[in-house]
């Protein structure tokens, strides 16, 4: 159970208009300080004709364009290490001790103990099956353009369905031969076992239907016996997750409503209780309150040199008073926006502290800030990163584009994780952004391009214009300084695809 091997970031297309950012800062363990901090700075370059810029765009814009989720990651655990009795950290090992106890000891089973390693082993359970059964199209999970060597079909499944078959004799175990006040464990380890039935179908049949082409008979029937397995015993078990013959509307409707909401009470385990605060607001308010002290500091002391000058109401002290109290406000909004521009763009706008639901206890804060950056500003690495292979740059001026940047710094608890969670290696922090705020300022437009048929003949083609919207993330971990960049094809309608550049 290595943490070297999860990839620290993914960016992926989510519907038409958005992109997901899923971070993972992994949680070092035996590194000594009571804080690991983990920084995330992500760089949009936004062409002209997108008319995005500092005076038509602000921060509460983009927050309101975001929806974040930060929760556990989900510890990687393999299918030996899951399986073997012996094993100290699986949460199916766990149960099954606890079982094994009651019925030895007949006392009732642990209702939170059991419920949490219950919920802990269906997150397991589905990143297992998605790293296990992910090549079987030929594919890494987490990189589709990466081509792997697709694995023993039969092995991959049969791993996965011991598991699942374990946790099935357990329930039946615990439904008819474990006594006492068991009622709360019982109809949570029935969820979370037709939870486990539905994930293997759902990969089951994922790759079924992917290997239509291929008219592999012998693995299409394979893998379409394990699905009706599934089914029959999630019939026999009273499941109402069950299909048979030709579904109507509504079935189906259903039958992917219970799936999700059996996936979101497995996974309430990792996420986190978010108590959220608006430290920019008060950090805005201090500096515009000292632009405002500056000013009246000016007014009140012209005020004094008229009296001291020209005596009590006179015309000229008149005329000095209205002029210095018309300079306030012009000098109260300069140095407003002096303080914005420059100690403002230092604060952070957000902190979200993360407490685990459990414990109560915070085990990370999160704080993220905004603000445009100009060409000449910018971190050097991050320009070389963003003009490399880029040939739109070799003749774009610097001012063709502008550049928003988006920042996030985590700061995990470390002795508050190493006392809580020794099966969890870090945090996954999903953030989805929506475009759609970017793109407002294009329009739909289309032209002919014309192509030379194979007989010689021209042929005209209508096609729609796009626009490359570059993204930069520049990740720092301890000793660790990554670079990743990604090229959003938009038009006017949304994101076309995602290319990583």
């Amino acid at each position: 159970m290595s943490s070297s091997s999860i990839d620290p970031i993914r960016v992926r297309q989510r519907g038409r208009l958005s992109v997901e950012l899923k971070f993972r800062y992994v949680h070092r363990r035996g590194q000594t300080g009571r804080r690991q901090t983990h920084d995330a700075d992500v760089y949009f370059f936004l062409p002209y004709s997108f008319n995005i810029g500092p005076d038509t765009y602000n921060r509460s814009q983009f927050y309101d364009s975001l929806k974040p989720y930060l929760r556990f990651d989900t510890p990687r655990l393999t299918v030996s290490e899951l399986l073997s009795r012996t094993s100290r950290i699986s949460p199916l090992v766990r149960i099954e001790r606890m079982v094994r106890d009651a019925r030895k000891n007949g006392a009732a089973i642990d209702p939170d103990a059991c419920i949490y390693n219950g919920k802990l082993l269906g997150c397991i359970y589905k990143s297992l099956l998605r790293d296990l059964l992910g090549g079987a199209t030929g594919v890494t999970p987490n990189a589709p353009d990466r081509p792997v060597a697709p694995p023993d079909l039969r092995e991959s499944f049969r791993d996965a369905r011991e598991i699942a078959r374990r946790f099935h004799r357990l329930v039946a175990v615990v439904q008819r031969k474990v006594k006492g006040p068991n009622a709360a464990v019982v109809q949570h380890m029935r969820m979370i076992d037709e939870h486990l039935s539905l994930l293997i179908e759902k990969y089951a049949a994922s790759h079924l239907g992917r290997s239509v082409e291929a008219r592999n008979a012998a693995k299409e029937s394979y893998v379409a016996r394990i699905i009706a397995k599934e089914i029959t015993y999630r019939e026999k078990a009273g499941y109402p997750t069950v299909i048979r013959g030709k579904p109507n509307a509504a079935q189906l409707e259903e039958h992917i409503y219970r799936e999700k909401i059996l996936k979101r009470y497995a996974s309430e385990v990792l996420f986190f209780d978010i108590r959220r605060k608006n430290t920019g607001k008060g950090a805005e308010q201090l500096l515009y309150a000292i632009a405002a002290g500056i000013a009246m500091i000016f007014a009140t002391g012209a005020a004094f040199l008229g009296q001291t000058a020209y005596g009590k109401l006179s015309t000229a002290l008149f005329i000095i008073l209205v002029l210095s109290y018309m300079a306030k406000d012009r000098m109260k909004d300069f140095f407003r926006d002096i303080f914005r521009r420059t100690i403002g763009a230092r604060v952070f706008d957000r902190t979200a502290r993360l407490h685990e639901s459990r414990h109560r206890r915070t085990l990370a804060v999160v704080r993220e800030r905004t603000s445009f950056v100009t060409e000449s500003r910018l971190d050097p690495d991050v320009r070389e990163f963003r003009n490399k292979g880029t040939f739109e740059r070799s003749f774009a001026s610097a001012s063709s584009e502008k550049i928003f940047r988006y920042q996030k710094r985590v700061h995990l608890v470390t002795r508050a994780m190493n006392g809580i969670h020794p099966r969890i290696y870090g945090v996954a922090d999903i953030t989805i952004v929506d475009v759609g705020s970017f793109l407002r300022g294009l329009t739909s437009q289309s032209g002919l391009v014309a192509s030379l048929s194979e007989h010689g003949s021209v042929e005209l083609n209508q096609a729609r214009r796009i626009y490359h919207l570059n993204m930069v993330i520049h990740m720092r971990s301890g000793e660790s300084n990554a670079f990743y960049r990604y090229r959003l094809i938009v038009d006017s309608t949304g994101i076309l695809r995602i290319e990583q550049a």
